[in-house]
């Protein structure tokens, strides 16, 4: 199954309900994990925004910020003992889960079938990540912003509600979510396959000038521009047009361009919105 179309399934399985929460407890969680030569990283959340930024630092240092919302003192003792934020190690990975009633029994990653809201409680974890900068991460929520700055490694940044924002990335990217815009801006350009995607919103990506890559796009209600000079591969045409800020290439919604001499294929999905390819 696609990453879009995973993603897709569950905001169409998730439905807020309407209350209001009497009681507010929160607090803040400090780790710091290390690394011990394992290469990659993982969070995956539910409610709440997820921000990561490289650096020169050799562990991960974790900054969580827990809010429990609920309707009374006894939803709140239910929602302390049924989530739980779990650290393990999986291979070569250390991953960060926000574990509950709606994850599969002994499996952190996976949803329930029926993913909902528990209505007497509501349990948000917003993640503030320090990550050495060549690492591989992967961070995941249902509900929330996601920023990932300069990070190297292979990244792979996923949610339903709420916009992706990646700055300084150099290796291959997998990027999506459902409701929210795409912006990604590369400090190298990715040697291996990315993808790009999002139902409602933009997707705005910024390569380096001298990018060798194909690229196709899948869009529905939006259009497709790009700056980089490109051959169309057959059988799509090519239109353009002339701006004052120089030549603007405005590709069919079902087409795909060679960048240069081609290389890694970049995949840009998009249903409302439009999807624009950039030179730094």
């Amino acid at each position: 199954m696609s990453f879009l179309l995973t993603l897709a399934l569950l905001a169409g399985s998730w439905s807020a309900d309407n209350w209001h929460a009497e009681i507010v407890e929160t607090r803040t969680i400090r780790e710091t994990i290390p690394l011990e030569g394992l290469r990659s990283f993982a969070v995956d959340n539910l409610y709440g925004a997820i921000t990561a930024v490289g650096d020169s630092g050799s562990d991960i240092r974790m900054v969580v910020s827990e809010r429990i919302e609920a309707v009374d003192r006894a939803a709140l003792e239910q929602a302390r003992r049924e989530v739980t934020l779990e650290i393990s190690t999986d291979g070569d990975r250390i991953l960060v889960c926000v574990d509950g009633p709606f994850r599969e029994p002994n499996d952190c990653e996976d949803w329930t079938r029926n993913l909902r809201p528990r209505r007497q409680y509501r349990v948000v974890y917003e993640f503030e990540l320090r990550v050495p900068r060549s690492i591989d991460l992967a961070v995941r929520t249902i509900e929330g912003d996601l920023d990932v700055s300069d990070v190297r490694g292979r990244l792979e940044v996923g949610g339903v509600q709420g916009k992706v924002e990646i700055a300084g990335a150099a290796g291959p990217v997998k990027a999506g979510t459902v409701n929210g815009p795409v912006h990604v801006r590369f400090a190298e350009n990715p040697r291996e396959d990315s993808t790009f995607g999002t139902v409602n919103g933009e997707i705005d990506v910024v390569f380096q000038p001298d990018m060798s890559a194909d690229l196709s796009f899948d869009t529905m209600n939006g259009e497709v521009l790009t700056d980089f000079e490109h051959k169309i591969l057959p059988p799509v045409a090519k239109r353009t047009e002339s701006q004052n800020a120089g030549t603007t290439y405005r590709l069919e919604v079902d087409s795909a361009i060679r960048i240069g001499h081609g290389g890694p294929r970049h995949r840009f999905t998009n249903i409302n919105g439009d999807i624009t390819i950039r030179r730094n």
